[in-house]
Order: C-alpha cells, then sequence, then structure tokens
C-alpha cells in the first residue's frame, strides 16, 4: 500500500475483521487491519500536522464513530468493539465499499 487508506475505505475492512474475529479490543482490531491491509511501517508513523497523533488511528477512530452511529458496530464495554446483526446483513449485501449514501440508509446516523 502506498498511502494510507481514509477513514471511508476502513469502514469495510472494519466490518469483515469483526465478521471474522467477533469482539476485539481497538488495539487487535489495529492489528488485525494493519495486516489484512498490508500498510507499512512508515506509513503508520505518519502524523498529523500538529504531530499529537498518527494519521491511520485518527482515520480508524472516525470509521469506528460513524459504522457505531449507523448500528453497524457497537461498543460493548470500554476500548471493545463488535459487529452487530445489521453490520452483518449489510456485509451479506457484498458491498464493494461503504460510503456515507450506505450510511444514510440507517436511522441512527
Amino acid at each position: 500500500m502506498n498511502e494510507l487508506p481514509k477513514y471511508n475505505e476502513l469502514m469495510l475492512p472494519v466490518l469483515m475483521v469483526l465478521e471474522e474475529k467477533g469482539l476485539q479490543s481497538n488495539h487487535e482490531l489495529r492489528v488485525a487491519l494493519i495486516s489484512s491491509l498490508q500498510i507499512s511501517d512508515e506509513l503508520l508513523e505518519e502524523r498529523l500536522p500538529s504531530g499529537t497523533q498518527r494519521i491511520f488511528d485518527g482515520r480508524l477512530g472516525w470509521a469506528r464513530t460513524y459504522l457505531a452511529k449507523a448500528g453497524l458496530i457497537t461498543r460493548p464495554k470500554r476500548a471493545t468493539v463488535e459487529i452487530t446483526e445489521e453490520g452483518r446483513r449489510l456485509l451479506r449485501e457484498n458491498p464493494q465499499t461503504i460510503d456515507l449514501a450506505i450510511l444514510k440508509r440507517y436511522e441512527g446516523f
């Protein structure tokens, strides 16, 4: 991978990892995504201009937030995520990507 995925490009992989592995800590999810997307250490070290946060971590945070707002994942306890039945239903539709148009189908979003 030559560049970091945008937050919306992370949403489908997040659901796929959670479908496969079940309940994940935020750290476990991060590690699984880095592995499956083959993101280099160099890219992972890229930071926001302020230097305070890694860009990948911020984008992953937004992906989790949007998926949770749409009801596709849940946060059963602190720093953990799990796919919901609605998230599984969406995966069965075999989407090529998840974008804001798809998320807007859900009342919570």
